[in-house]
């Protein structure tokens, strides 16, 4: 990982969080934000030692706590760093998933005290504006609602409660976190069904992420309720980054002028076909999905 260069010590902190079950039911605010702003890299700017420009966020945390941080940028490659409070990096992130360019981390702060968010591009001398949002919750169900209530736009309560279902039930009794991401389909196809724009991104993490991924049973299961629920989300993408390959189950309707909705949709979803492309940047056909290789 290139950033590893940049600002001296690494300290790399992983942990899977098995999930306790609970009942989900009407989201209460469990999250605290920190940080939502828009900002600019520009020329003058501090830099890192690859000539990448660089804007500084600090914030308060306790020990224990979940702390989201994401940048987004349509001017340039997202690229976040974490240091804790002696001014050691403890994460980096580049990309969200393959599907999503933007960066976003995700970390359960090891001490109380200042952290450092630093908001950087990928690469050398590219500037431009960008969104910084900075998020802390005090345990894994405030992460889990905050993470749901962002991952469809304009999300209701039932949508919200079905997302964060799923991901504690991808988690239970497995060594696996299920972190869930907003995905503009717009981004990845070149059509996708009327009135639903959206995508949910799932991404695993952990010793279980690949027994998860190797059941398209229950991924089905769960990809079709989040469609039947959430009336404006199209596909579902679940992304294990270690192994280099999503999987997406989506709704297949009879024309993509006929978006069906609620039950119907849900009955519809269907696993996607590997695609035969070789830039990964192409838009795909609806019904497409980027595999490791395909057939």
């Amino acid at each position: 990982m290139r950033a590893w260069l940049k600002l001296g010590a690494v300290l790399i902190t992983t942990g899977l969080v098995t999930a306790a079950s609970w009942s989900i039911g009407h989201f209460a605010a469990e999250a605290n934000t920190l940080v939502d702003e828009e900002g600019e890299l520009l020329s003058g700017d501090a830099v890192l030692d690859d000539g990448s420009l660089y804007d500084q966020y600090t914030f308060t945390g306790n020990d224990g706590q979940y702390v989201t941080i994401s940048l987004e940028s349509d001017d340039f490659d997202p690229y976040l760093i974490l240091l804790d409070p002696n001014g050691q990096r403890i994460s980096e992130n580049d990309d969200v998933s393959r599907v999503n360019r933007n960066s976003r981390l995700i970390v359960a702060l090891p001490a109380t005290g200042m952290y450092t968010a630093v908001a950087n591009s990928y690469e050398s001398g590219k500037n431009g504006e960008y969104e910084i949002k900075i998020a802390v919750a005090s345990n894994r169900r405030g992460l889990s609602e905050s993470l749901a209530m962002t991952a469809v736009p304009d999300s209701t309560a039932a949508c919200s409660d079905a997302i964060a279902a799923m991901a504690i039930d991808l988690e239970s009794g497995r060594e696996v976190s299920a972190w869930v991401s907003a995905l503009p389909l717009e981004n990845v196809y070149s059509r996708v069904p009327d009135l639903r724009p959206n995508g949910v991104n799932v991404d695993l993490r952990g010793d279980a992420a690949m027994t998860v991924m190797s059941s398209p049973q229950l991924l089905t299961q769960h990809s079709a309720r989040i469609v039947e629920v959430c009336g404006s989300v199209g596909a579902v993408v679940f992304d294990a980054d270690t192994e280099g390959y999503e999987r997406t189950f989506g709704f297949v309707p009879t024309a993509l002028s006929r978006a069906a909705q609620g039950e119907a949709a849900g009955e519809r979803v269907q696993s996607f076909n590997c695609a035969r492309v070789e830039d990964r940047g192409e838009l795909l056909s609806w019904g497409e999905q980027f595999c490791s290789s395909a057939p």
